[in-house]
């Protein structure tokens, strides 16, 4: 047997947004408010996840399952901060206030 040295990435959210519609049962809307995003993220996170796992399955590639967390940076007093996954987002600095910060995200 092969080991398989390609992959797909899917992200913890796109995994959850799977989860509860295919195997919950959930419509995109009820999963949108648990997840406290949108109907057009979970939409568009559906899209994502078939797109990769289709591509997995045709293209004989593995999955990886990924956690990926956004981490703020204020602009103005430098304060960094980030969420939980199961948290709403902010778009206010939690220390100044300051709605001047830029995002990245880690692995």
């Amino acid at each position: 047997m092969s080991e398989i040295t390609e992959e797909v990435i899917i992200t913890l959210e796109e995994l959850e947004t799977l989860r509860l519609t295919s195997l919950e049962g959930l419509s995109q809307g009820e999963a949108g408010k648990l997840m406290e995003v949108s109907q057009s993220t979970i939409s568009r996170h559906l899209d994502d996840v078939h797109r990769k796992i289709a591509n997995a399955l045709v293209n004989g590639l593995a999955i990886r399952i990924e956690n990926t967390t956004e981490v703020f940076h204020c602009d103005e007093c430098g304060n960094i901060w980030s969420f939980p996954e199961n948290k709403a987002k902010t778009s206010v600095c939690e220390k100044c206030g300051s709605n001047k910060f830029h995002i990245h995200t880690q692995r």
